[in-house]
């Protein structure tokens, strides 16, 4: 399997496309989440849903602990691509990672996304008011997850699926617990920033979602959908007309 099948493998090029959005999945989550938005997107995007290490069409590979080094990986695939217009949507931990990512092109580039958007998650700025877990004993690492919410149901009901994604789980809560936030002499992202989110997440508040606006220097918005902190899955029907809206006024400025 090539890397780009490892690394986008629900990906199927489009022959107009003109810009590419990276989507990132939360916590324990996969490139599966974001099946089937390339179908009601403009046909100028490119869905590039990323695949991490450690789950689904790549569950017998070791998961990244470490932010620096999944930032790394993901570069030494993906940094060719950043020629063409390119657009981050991250959900959860994955709106931290596509941060530190676009900070990371940034640098090392000089490029940054056209257009960021994070949902249910709070500024990196602000500090984290969850309880530290990572380094609990399987049950007890559990436990704690199923009363965060942190997780879709339908992998509750799934014992065996637990079990798979515990590796994979276990080390996206350990990057989220040792991330430490770094200001940045730089101006904040040259793009509109969107910080979406669920009318009833009980992780994610309204303010948490508005301290987004630090980190952006050109338009910002705060949006709540319905649902809770997997709105992304409820909310379907308002999410994707929504940022299909968005990407297309995107587009339009590279015709």
């Amino acid at each position: 399997m090539s890397d780009l099948a490892r690394w986008l493998p629900f990906y199927r090029q489009r022959p107009n496309e003109r810009l590419w959005l990276f989507c990132f999945p939360h916590a324990g989550g996969g490139a599966s989440l974001y099946r089937g938005w390339q179908e009601v997107l403009p046909p100028e995007v490119g869905v590039c849903a990323v695949q991490w290490p450690g789950r689904e069409t790549r569950i017998e590979e070791r998961p990244f602990t470490s932010l620096d080094e999944l930032i790394e990986a993901w570069l030494d695939v993906f940094t060719p691509w950043l020629k063409r217009p390119f657009a981050f949507f991250g959900h959860s931990l994955g709106a931290l990672i596509a941060f530190e990512l676009a900070r990371s092109i940034r640098r090392k580039t000089g490029h940054t996304p056209a257009l960021f958007i994070a949902s249910g998650f709070r500024a990196p700025q602000l500090p984290s008011s969850l309880p530290r877990i990572c380094h609990l004993p399987d049950a007890a690492f559990l436990h704690e997850l199923s009363h965060l919410g942190s997780l879709p149901q339908a992998v509750w009901d799934t014992p065996e699926l637990i079990e798979l994604l515990l590796p994979a789980l276990r080390a996206d809560f350990t990057i989220y617990e040792q991330y430490q936030y770094q200001p940045s002499s730089e101006l904040p992202l040259p793009c509109p920033v969107y910080a979406w989110g669920g009318l009833g997440d009980k992780l994610v508040s309204f303010e948490e979602l508005d301290g987004w606006r630090e980190q952006a220097w050109d338009a910002f918005a705060v949006r709540l959908f319905p649902g809770g902190h997997f709105y992304l899955q409820e909310s379907r029907s308002y999410i994707l007309p929504a940022l299909a809206h968005l990407l297309a006024e995107c587009v339009a400025q590279f015709i």
